[in-house]
């Protein structure tokens, strides 16, 4: 092996092995800790359209699914589950056909509040409409009722809510 072969080798060892092991972790939603409910919805912007673990209180009713956490008063996220959903799910809905409620961690794409694009709105609506919507932001789940969504990809925990907590 001649010098210039072997300094090439050398530098090229040296510039790998400064990457940090840990490059693309973070990046790693089943490696990350979960936020609570409140966090997630007051950094919205933060976590918009990416993908999150959230801790959270699971409610379901006859035509909707959302999260919840008393912590936060009113605020509730609307939820959707993929058809490829993963983990402990058939753990879930043995509790919610029980309670109707669960304490949940879920991994999932977030959606928050964001304004409409311009070339979302159609043009032929009438002006008045048009206009609201411009100065409106996007709404999720049953009759729009939600600010936000989480696009369930994953059950990473679950379980039962004490009887002490309020319905």
């Amino acid at each position: 092996m001649n010098n210039e072969h072997g300094c090439a080798v050398l530098a090229l060892i040296l510039a790998l092995s400064s990457v940090p092991a840990t490059l693309g972790r973070a990046e790693r939603p089943s490696e990350t800790k979960a936020l609570s409910l409140c966090g997630l919805l007051a950094n919205w912007k933060e976590y918009n359209r990416q993908t999150v673990k959230v801790r959270a209180l699971f409610r379901t009713g006859p035509e909707e699914d959302w999260l919840e956490d008393p912590a936060c008063g009113d605020a509730a996220t609307w939820v959707d589950f993929r058809k490829d959903l993963k983990g402990p799910y058939k753990k879930l809905d043995r509790m919610i056909s029980k309670d109707k409620r669960a304490w949940v961690v879920f991994e999932g794409v977030f959606h928050g509040p964001e304004p409409f694009e311009k070339n979302e709105i159609d043009p032929r609506l009438p002006s008045k409409i048009r206009e609201w919507l411009e100065k409106s932001h996007r709404r999720y789940g049953h009759l729009s009722a939600f600010d936000s969504m989480i696009d369930v990809t994953r059950v990473v925990e679950a379980s039962e809510v004490a009887p002490d907590v309020p319905q």
